[in-house]
Formats: C-alpha cells, sequence, structure tokens
C-alpha cells in the first residue's frame, strides 16, 4: 500500500511511519480528518440515505479529493475498502448532508417520489399481459419480413453536424461543423462557421440552441444535396418530417421561407435517406408508444417493413424500419420520394456489412468527425481574443 501523505502533515507528525501506512492508520486518518465535516449532517443524511449511488466522482475533504464509490453507510461511520492499490473505494455518509438545504432535500425526495411512479408507468407500457400490447405487438410481427441480407459494395456517405457556443454579456460566439463523410472517414462538402449573435436572427425569439440547430440542419440540406450527385446513398442523421414539423410551427415567416428554401431541392430524392434510432413515430401501428417500440418487442431478426407513403403539405414521403444486425434495434427510415420494397433491401445490403451494433458506421464517422467540444470551444474563444470577457459559466461558479 503507498504511503499517505496531506497537505498539512504536521497533524499527523506524532504518528509513526509504521503507523500511517498501516490499513488501521489509514482509515483512523480518514475518520479524523473528515469527522468535522460530516458530524453534523449525518442525522439529516440518514432521512436520504439509500437515495443516492454516485461512482467515480470525487469527494473533496480540506482541498484534497478521494475518488472511488460513494453511497450511504449504514452506521454514519465512514469505511474504505482497499483493493491493494491504496483506496478505491470510499463510503461516505451522504455527501448531501453537509451541504444541501433542507429545500433542496424536499426537492429531491420529491424527485426520486415521481421517478418511482414513473416506473410504474413504465412497467404498464410494457406489461405483456395487457391485450393493447399485445395486439400491437402481433401486429408489428405480422408487418416484419425476415431478410438474409447480401452484402453489397456500394458509395455511401453521411451527413451531419455539430456546434458549440460560449455566452458572453450581450452575445455569444459559436462554432459550426457540418459535412459528409464516407466509410473511410473522407470528409467531402465540409462546412464550416464562427461568428458572434446577439439575439435571434430571425426575430423567432429563439433560444441559442434553436438558433444553431436550424442553421445546422440547413447546412446538412445543402450539403446532403451535392453529396447525391455522386454516390448510391446519403444517410442523414434525423427526421426530416420533423423538422419541417417544427420549423412550421414557428413564428418567424422569414426562418420558415430559408429553412424550407434549403430542404425543398431535396424532395423527390430516391438516394437520401434520413435515418433515426429514436422514433417516436406512431403512423405505422397508432400505439400509444412510438413504432419502433413494439417492433422491437416483436422481433429481434434482420429485416425490414415494407415502405409506406405519408404526405406532408407538397411532399411524398417513403417510410419503413429496418434491422440490420441479428438482436439490434429497428432504425426508422425516411426517403424524400416513392420507393418500394426492393429499396428496403437494397438498403439493407448497402449497410448491414459496415453496421456497427445494428447502426450505420458511416453515420457514426459523421457524427465524429464534426464534434464540436467544449475544449475546442474554449481555444477559439482564446484565438479571438474574448479570454478577458466573462462567460455565463464563469458567472454561475460565483
Amino acid at each position: 500500500m503507498t504511503a499517505f501523505i496531506t497537505q498539512r502533515g504536521e497533524l499527523y507528525s506524532s504518528m509513526s511511519v509504521e503507523e500511517v501506512t498501516t490499513y488501521s492508520g489509514l482509515v483512523r486518518i480518514l475518520q479524523e480528518r473528515i469527522a468535522s465535516y460530516v458530524r453534523e449532517g449525518v442525522e439529516r443524511a440518514r432521512a436520504l440515505r439509500g437515495l443516492v449511488r454516485l461512482v467515480g466522482e470525487s469527494i473533496e475533504v480540506e482541498g484534497m479529493h478521494w475518488r472511488g464509490s460513494v453511497g450511504a453507510a449504514d452506521s454514519g461511520s465512514i469505511t474504505v475498502v482497499d483493493d491493494g492499490r491504496g483506496f478505491s473505494n470510499l463510503y461516505y455518509p451522504q455527501r448531501l448532508a453537509s451541504h444541501v438545504s433542507e429545500e433542496s432535500r424536499t426537492l429531491l425526495l420529491e424527485l426520486f417520489d415521481k421517478a418511482a411512479h414513473l416506473k410504474n408507468k413504465v412497467e404498464e407500457f410494457r406489461g405483456l399481459k395487457t391485450v393493447s400490447f399485445q395486439e400491437l405487438v402481433g401486429r408489428a410481427r405480422g408487418l416484419w419480413v425476415g431478410y438474409r441480407p447480401k452484402p453489397a459494395d456500394h458509395a455511401v456517405l453521411a451527413v451531419d453536424s455539430g456546434w458549440n457556443y460560449r455566452l458572453y454579456e450581450g452575445f455569444y460566439v459559436y462554432a459550426l461543423k457540418a459535412a459528409a463523410v464516407d466509410g473511410s472517414m473522407n470528409i467531402l462538402h465540409p462546412a464550416a462557421e464562427v461568428d458572434i449573435l446577439a439575439g435571434d436572427p430571425h426575430d423567432a425569439f429563439l433560444v441559442p440552441e434553436l438558433t444553431l440547430k436550424y442553421m445546422a440542419e440547413s447546412y446538412e440540406h445543402d450539403i446532403a444535396l451535392r453529396a447525391s450527385d455522386n454516390c448510391d446513398l446519403v444517410l442523414v442523421d434525423g427526421s426530416l418530417i420533423a423538422r419541417l414539423e417544427d420549423v412550421k410551427r414557428r413564428d418567424s415567416p422569414r426562418l420558415r421561407t430559408e429553412y424550407f428554401a434549403s430542404a425543398k431541392p431535396l424532395n423527390g430524392l430516391k438516394n437520401v435517406a434520413f435515418v433515426s434510432k429514436y422514433s417516436h413515430d406512431k403512423s405505422l401501428l397508432g400505439g400509444e408508444l412510438g413504432d419502433i417500440f413494439y417492433l422491437n418487442a416483436a422481433s429481434s431478426e434482420v429485416g425490414y417493413t415494407k415502405p409506406f407513403t405519408v404526405n406532408r403539405d407538397e411532399w411524398a414521403f417513403s417510410i419503413f424500419y429496418v434491422r440490420l444486425s441479428e438482436n439490434a434495434n429497428a432504425l426508422h427510415v425516411e426517403v424524400p420520394a416513392a420507393v418500394d420494397e426492393g429499396f428496403a433491401r437494397l438498403f439493407i445490403d448497402m449497410l448491414c456489412g459496415t453496421a456497427v451494433r445494428g447502426y450505420p458506421y458511416t453515420l457514426m464517422a459523421a457524427h465524429k468527425a464534426v464534434n464540436v467540444p467544449d475544449s475546442l470551444m474554449d481555444m477559439l474563444c482564446k484565438a479571438a481574443g474574448l479570454t478577458g470577457l466573462h462567460t455565463a459559466r464563469e458567472v454561475l461558479r460565483v
């Protein structure tokens, strides 16, 4: 076991090295150091015992950090478990005890109470004995067409975008990336922006998240259109129907005009497909939950549902579901044109060979290529000379 070294070693100068390096000595030192922090909060923490189990988070004690598994101790004491590498697990009687107000604890208890009720509701949805569930799963099983793929080599590109921003006093700085990516991580038709915005450029009272979302999606539409000229299939993450319905609800003629102008050229393209793994679409089965929920309960084999047509204004979409790998979740697919069952089979043939847990690899590669992490955003703001200005995050740390 490694020796225990404190930032204030003088407190324990009377203790021999042999004592400090023994297991009992280590436990005693920790108990003495933390006792003053938790003594007053232990009794209050007992009311919340068992509600919180945090793994991998650190505890700060007089400037020192201990990382391990944190939970409630039965006796209100501190327990340290050694795994041969030092302190691997530190059980501490409720981290929240010494610094969370009574009002905050009341809110926490209310949240857990509502979560317990939500669990009952979820179990009702998943209740295999309910007639409605059995009927919907039976219908889903009847609509599912098992298929043995014939892997084929085709040119497939995936389109995605990523963005991030930093709030400053009176404005925000954003960075945006969008591109088409192939299976070898080659980036095509890239677009990148770094700029300042103050307010909503569409006068639709949009928060920054929505402003950047619509901007990024418009880039995706344009890139998908250009990519479709030179490949067999273009994949776009998400649902075009959901995007259009969302924008239609916004009270901004300018936003609707600009957004629909970016999407309209995709109308009628048979080699552009929008793919969703968490779709809430109910148009196939009409159940209380999305179609994917019942399709996943009905079958685990590779296959598809036959495409059906949904009309939205001047658009005609073909919608179908596919499963690219055994035991994987089904995917919701939208094509902004009329396609038949043969297209669904070809869709599987083109993607099954490189799918990762049932998800198209090219879409995963595109997501990685366009990601704008916080670390990159910090560097961009520094390069823009904004280091001396206060951000919203700094205000929250006060």
